[in-house]
């Protein structure tokens, strides 16, 4: 009889668990993965200087992937989207924020709630 042995997964493996986090420039939204602890293990790149995280949750890149996913008809370019017209998408987005930790003392919620906010004052 042949003995299996699980080798250790590799940190770069799609299934390696992280973080995916979710962060905002005031207008666009983004999905993002890290295999560092948050909160202060996420280091922003300087395209994301002006970039706020919204929230974070333990994930995979394959979680990033799926998140990525429901949102792709908005995206602008690279990993970034707009806000979804949609309300079902909409509302998604907002349940998902609801089990996320928040960042810098706010509910990832409320974090959400300003960037809906400031997309419907620029539409104004």
């Amino acid at each position: 009889m042949t003995q299996l042995t699980l080798l250790p997964e590799l940190p770069d493996s799609p299934s390696h668990l992280g973080v995916v986090y979710l962060m905002t420039d005031g207008y666009l939204l983004k999905w993002g993965y890290t295999g560092r602890s948050l909160p202060g293990g996420l280091r922003q790149r300087s395209g994301e200087l002006r970039a706020q995280i919204i929230g974070f949750e333990p994930g995979s890149r394959d979680d990033e992937e799926k998140r990525k996913g429901h949102v792709s008809r908005w995206c602008v370019g690279g990993e970034w989207f707009r806000l979804p017209d949609d309300p079902a998408a909409l509302y998604w987005l907002q349940l998902i924020a609801q089990g996320m930790g928040g960042w810098g003392g706010r509910t990832a919620s409320e974090l959400l709630a300003r960037v809906i906010v400031a997309n419907l004052r620029r539409a104004a």
